[in-house]
């Protein structure tokens, strides 16, 4: 059984920690369901309304939640290995920092 050895894209890493950090402020930047109202309207549209925001809340700040835990995960990962690439090509090349 041969080895396989762990090859990390620094660059796209960073891309990718950059562009789930944007999803995660561009929502949490939105406007929040709590703060629409059902408005004045007869029947049934303002329970519909509240329903939608009921509903909805809960799901928007657990996606809210996963994608800011997911960019600092990221974030963190693409840190290290950078980090680590950096020491290993001054200690491979005898550079001081």
């Amino acid at each position: 059984m041969s080895q396989r050895a762990i090859q990390v894209d620094t660059e796209r890493l960073g891309a990718l920690a950059s562009s789930v950090a944007l999803a995660h402020s561009t929502l949490a930047a939105s406007p929040r369901y709590a703060h629409l109202e059902a408005g004045d309207v007869r029947r049934r549209l303002p329970d519909a309304v509240s329903d939608f925001i009921t509903m909805n809340e809960g799901p928007r700040e657990e996606l809210r939640a996963s994608l800011e835990c997911a960019a600092n995960t990221l974030d963190a990962a693409w840190r290290g290995f950078s980090e680590t690439e950096s020491c290993l090509v001054r200690a491979l090349t005898g550079e001081e920092s």
